[in-house]
């Protein structure tokens, strides 16, 4: 037989582990005499830290290792130290393992994160002398505290002395008297780095030594808490002081120690990111874990293990699952969401299911290991495309309704055919979370008919206490009585201040708008506004209802209204420029008009009505595929050029008829918003030419505090001279530092290239740039 491969370090201490039921997940830090691991351990189901140590001396360390975990052992039930909850060895391997409570941060996290007031200062040095002097009592020194040794466990909501395993296990002998003292130097100068909130310099540690504290730090001399200097701090970094921690903690508590302030303090979020099975262990101590696991196929086997891994991370607060088309049984389902049960910590879930092939029964399943997630306070819940039907919705909304501390929801059901019954009981099940306030529901393509709409007003009506509704009931078949219900139900839910409607290909012409009109006329509380009404044969009338009760929403700083493929002409579009008009709290708005019947005429009016709006600081303007010429374009950018307090301004006028002069008015009127951050402009399928590109790229030289910048002017006629001129152009905007340009299908070869590529060089500013050609 070969000689056998000697294990490597990491190895035999996995197995040392594994032998005495321990998992390992990751080291933590390591010496030439001990490593310490964060493990999980079967036997307390929970994340451990374990402090391994070589026992190099044979006999004689085991001896002393026997005596000393006796001492250790002793307070066990000892609240101001670390507990100790398990103790093994190796002779064999020469390793031995104490087993303690794994502390997520230290101190010195701690003072990173936080400003600590009087009373945590002193609650945190209460802490500390107080598991000290238990310490002492065993003959347990400790020697030389450092910050980053006094551990802090929010949990427990207090702080501990780490162990040192050098001074514990090689410090003494058995029958040792141990008389070293315990370095109050250092632990004082802690406690003045708290009280400062910052760290002291080498010179004043130094000066300290040998210095009055008042001497070396004289701002001291104005602290409103000299009291507690004096009697804490200043004796224990007096080195000819022979005070002891009795006498600190007597005079401590002639203070009022708060322990409970001690919950305020803020600790550093662990975020992990994993896009592996096996990897999702290592978030066995985080908060914060977003998996995605998207399109893997992984099989049954997988759902297993990440069942596994996943109920082993019992400190998540925030997960993030994305199973996206995976084909998922009801079983593999299964698998994954048992372990959520374990997970008890969780306020915020994220899971991304959609695409799968679970069926009903896997919706069961679901339902049930959700209903025990009672911490739940923030859900997002993806289960798009998965056939769920009626029964699914079902299941759904009985585990919903279990959800008492539910503030936030957000459920996605397209494609799911739940039909009018299936949504209302998911509607149903909301009258139950008295504690939503957000409430996110697509509902799209799912066999919707006007008497689903109404029973979902009449659940709404009940969720009085909502203030955020985004509503997603696209592709269904509402027509103009659904929308009547739907609507004076909205009127019922008055606390509502942003409001998300997509109503999106429902027929609800005419009739059905004027309904939605009068009811948003009556929720005046409503700030936050988006309407999606794409694709429902609206015309004229339709158009003038809506704009005619938008006018009367006078507290709407945010809008965004989208009408394309509709029948929206010329009037139509100035009945919209004079509802904005009336409108002077509107500071953000975004008006998509693709694919209507828009002319010079209805622009003109349009225009004269943006120049009114000057308190627009963004606009995004969709007014692509309708056959705008130079002419349009030069009526509605005179309205730009008085937009001065722009800052973000996105334009869609792809697929028009624009030439050279559009692009060039379009430029003069860039130049005036000196303001503009962010840019986006969408010139694709057009007639503009190099000269155009001149106007244009001129006029951004203009636009100082321009920082991102991205033009689409593919299928044009811009060819070398204007790649040349644009490379030029570019150069010159010196603040731009992300830039996206798209000049495909522009007739630019070898030297169009090379000019522009020249001049983008030139942009020393220049970060991120995204180039097509």
């Amino acid at each position: 037989m070969g000689n056998s491969i000697p294990k490597s370090e990491e190895d035999l201490h996995k197995d040392f582990l594994q032998k005495n039921n321990y998992e390992y997940v990751k080291i933590m830090s390591k010496t030439d005499f001990s490593s310490e691991i964060i493990a999980f351990s079967q036997k307390f189901q929970c994340c451990v830290a374990i402090k391994i140590f070589k026992m190099l001396n044979g006999q004689k360390d085991i001896q002393v290792y026997n005596y000393q975990l006796n001492l250790i052992q002793s307070l066990r039930d000892q609240r101001y130290v670390l507990k100790i909850l398990d103790y093994f060895q190796d002779i064999k391997i020469g390793l031995a393992a104490i087993v303690i409570e794994h502390c997520y941060c230290n101190l010195s996290n701690i003072l990173e994160l936080n400003e600590l007031n009087h009373k945590q200062i002193q609650a945190i040095s209460y802490q500390i002398l107080k598991g000290l002097c238990i310490l002492m009592e065993k003959d347990i020194v400790q020697h030389t505290i450092l910050a980053k040794d006094i551990l802090y466990c929010k949990k427990r909501n207090q702080f501990f002395i780490d162990y040192d395993l050098s001074n514990i296990f090689f410090g003494s002998q058995p029958n040792d008297k141990i008389t070293k003292k315990v370095d109050l130097f250092s632990l004082g100068l802690i406690f003045l780095e708290c009280f400062l909130q910052r760290t002291l310099t080498v010179n004043e540690q130094i000066a300290l030594k040998t210095q009055n504290i008042f001497t070396v730090l004289p701002i001291l001399n104005n602290s409103q808490h000299i009291l507690f200097l004096n009697k804490i701090i200043t004796k224990m970094i007096d080195l000819k002081n022979d005070i002891n921690i009795v006498d600190l903690l007597s005079e401590l508590n002639t203070f009022e120690i708060d322990e409970n302030c001690l919950k305020q303090i803020s600790v550093q979020n662990r975020i992990l990111c994993v896009n592996k099975i096996d990897d999702i262990i290592q978030a066995i101590d985080c908060d914060t874990l977003k998996i995605d696991l998207s399109q893997n196929y992984f099989g049954e086997e997988g759902t297993k293990n990440i069942g596994i891994n996943l109920e082993k991370c019992q400190n998540l607060t925030y997960l993030s699952l994305k199973l996206y088309k995976n084909n998922l049984s009801a079983e593999g389902l299964k698998n994954i969401v048992k372990s959520l049960e374990k997970c008890q910590n969780i306020s915020f879930l994220n899971l991304d299911l959609g695409n799968n092939d679970f069926g009903q029964e896997g919706l069961e399943n679901l339902g049930m290991s959700l209903s025990k997630c009672q911490n739940i306070a923030n859900l997002i819940l993806v289960l798009n495309n998965n056939k769920i039907g009626i029964e699914g919705a079902k299941y759904i909304s009985k585990s919903l309704e279990k959800l008492e501390n539910l503030e936030c929801l957000n459920i996605s059901l397209k494609d799911n055919e739940v039909g009018t019954l299936g949504a209302s009981y998911i509607q149903e099940s909301l009258e139950k979370l008295k504690k939503i306030t957000s409430l996110s529901i697509s509902l799209n393509n799912n066999l919707i008919n006007s008497e689903g709409a109404q029973n979902i007003g009449i659940n709404l009506e009940k969720c009085k206490q909502i203030t955020t509704l985004n509503l997603d009931l696209s592709q269904n078949s509402l027509f103009e009585q659904g929308i009547k219900y739907l609507s004076m139900s909205l009127e019922s839910c008055q606390n509502i201040k942003h409001l998300n409607l997509n109503l999106t290909q429902n027929n609800i012409q005419q009739q059905g708008v004027k309904y939605l009109g009068l009811s948003l006329e009556k929720c005046q509380n409503i700030s936050y506004l988006i309407l999606n009404l794409n694709r429902n044969n609206l015309c004229r009338e339709g158009i003038k209802n809506l704009a005619s009760s938008l006018e009367k929403c006078q507290n709407i700083t945010f809008l965004q209204l989208y009408l394309n493929w509709n029948l929206v002409d010329n009037q139509s579009l100035k009945y919209i420029g004079l509802c904005l008009e009336k409108c002077p709290k509107i500071q953000s708005l975004n008006l998509s008009f693709y694919l209507n019947n828009l002319t010079s005429e209805g622009l003109d009016d349009f225009g004269e009505s943006l120049r009114v709006c000057q308190n627009m600081i963004f606009i995004s303007l969709n007014l692509g595929g309708n056959q705008i010429s130079d002419e349009e374009i030069s009526s509605l950018s005179k309205a730009f050029a008085n937009c001065t307090n722009l800052e973000n301004f996105n334009l869609n006028l792809g697929f028009n008829q624009i030439g050279t002069q559009g692009a060039v008015n379009l430029g003069n009127a860039l130049a005036n918003c000196i303001k503009l951050k962010n840019l986006i402009i969408d010139l694709s399928n057009n007639s503009i030419g190099a000269q155009g590109v001149q106007g244009l790229g001129s006029a951004l030289e203009f636009c100082t505090n321009l920082s991102n910048l991205t033009l689409f002017l593919f299928d044009n006629k811009i060819g070398e001279k204007g790649a040349l001129i644009l490379g030029s152009n570019l150069a010159k905007c010196t603040n731009i530092s992300q830039l996206k340009l798209n000049l495909n299908n522009n007739q630019i070869s070898g030297e169009g290239v090379k000019g522009l590529v020249l001049g983008l060089s030139n942009n020393i500013n220049l970060q991120d740039l995204t180039l097509y050609l």
